[in-house]
């Protein structure tokens, strides 16, 4: 006769309440976004809706680890620690693309403070320096490069 192998009863665990990812709330991060940054444009509404999905999601892994602390029973960090560093990392870069750092602020002026000539300005100055053909169809041609030439590198063999 064989012997049942024993199996050791889990422990119980408290039930994890994690609340769900509700349109609600992301429109809340979505609407605290476009009111701290004023400088936002339309253009950069698809990253403000991922960085408050990012944060809606962030929140409930917080939640969970208000509820379970971050590390387990036998005193190792639990898995979803790397996913939340991960998660956390990833706001942030969300975060400083829409310019929520002073650095990034600082290089979106720099940006806009060079964009101060449109892309009409730039092809009439090409145009008038003959970077570029005329509206009428006749071609300028870029002047020749001229440098240092090797004797016979550009004759035919």
């Amino acid at each position: 006769m064989s012997e049942e192998p024993r199996v050791r009863p889990q422990p119980r665990r408290k039930p994890v309440r994690i609340v769900a990812l509700t349109a609600e709330k992301v429109a809340d991060y979505i609407d605290r976004i476009l009111k701290t940054a004023t400088w936002l444009t339309p253009a950069d509404f698809p990253l403000v809706t991922q960085a408050a999905r990012s944060l809606v999601i962030a929140d409930q892994v917080w939640s969970y680890f208000e509820q379970r602390q971050w590390i387990d029973s036998r005193g190792r960090p639990r898995g979803a620690v790397k996913q939340y560093l991960a998660l956390q990392n990833t706001i942030g870069r969300q975060l400083n693309a829409l310019g929520f750092s002073p650095l990034a602020r600082a290089e979106l002026q720099r940006l806009a403070a060079g964009a101060g000539v449109d892309l009409a300005t730039l092809m009439r100055q090409a145009r008038a320096d003959g970077r570029l053909a005329k509206r009428d169809g006749s071609d300028a041609s870029p002047p020749a490069i001229e440098g240092p030439t090797d004797q016979g590198a550009n004759e035919e063999p």
